[in-house]
Formats: C-alpha cells, sequence, structure tokens
C-alpha cells in the first residue's frame, strides 16, 4: 500500500468506511484491467469471507472480479464508500483467474500507513 500527494485541482475524495465488511454484504471493485483505456471498470460481487494472510494481516475475500492492473483500486459498499484496496485474485494454472478474489481492509491500510482518520 502506498500514499500518493496530489497536486493542485479540485479532486472529491471517496468516503472512507472505517467498520469491517459483513458477511455476504455486496461490493464494488473499481480498477483499470489490463489497459488504461479500460479504466473505471466496476465489477459487483459479495464478501464471502475474511481471513488472513501469511503475515497474520486480514483480507477480505470477495468475488467482485479483478484482473492484473486492478491492484491498489478501491472495493466499495454499496453507499459508494471504500472499504478496501484490491490485492490479488486466485488462478487455477497461473494464467486463468477463479473468481476468488482478496483485499485489504481500508481500516488496515490506513493504519499500516500510520494515518488517523478523523
Amino acid at each position: 500500500v502506498a500514499l500518493l500527494r496530489i497536486e493542485g485541482g479540485a479532486y472529491t475524495p471517496l468516503p472512507l468506511r472505517l467498520e469491517p465488511v459483513a458477511l455476504t454484504e455486496e461490493v464494488y471493485a473499481v480498477g483499470s484491467p489490463l489497459d488504461p483505456s479500460l479504466a473505471g471498470t466496476v465489477t459487483r460481487g459479495i464478501v464471502s469471507q475474511i481471513q488472513q494472510n501469511e503475515h497474520s494481516q486480514p483480507l477480505i475475500q470477495a468475488d467482485a472480479t479483478i484482473q492484473p492492473g486492478n491492484s491498489g483500486g478501491p472495493l466499495l459498499d454499496a453507499r459508494g464508500n471504500v472499504v478496501g484496496i484490491s490485492q490479488s485474485g486466485l488462478t487455477d494454472d497461473g494464467s486463468h483467474l477463479v473468481g476468488i478474489n482478496f483485499f485489504v481492509p481500508i481500516a488496515d491500510a490506513l493504519r499500516r500507513l500510520n494515518i488517523q482518520v478523523q
């Protein structure tokens, strides 16, 4: 996870939801899969599990489709609040995605960056 500072402009940030998502909650992954011309692609899915990675950090498991290039894009709840950040998807043999995707909860990403939201 990285934090970027953007100079100038009148950008409106997406609202953050620091409370955890619930199992079966509907979520939306936004990203730019495979090619910049596909920027703003949105897919819908549900949260199927909250688990931990090999470093004991929590991950949201959902079937909202992500592709190479989506990593770092927001995971939104039904109200448009950021609840996570796209991390990775599972493949069957290293090339075909199987619809199981993982997202870092936004509260955990902020905590790792030592950022406090008020």
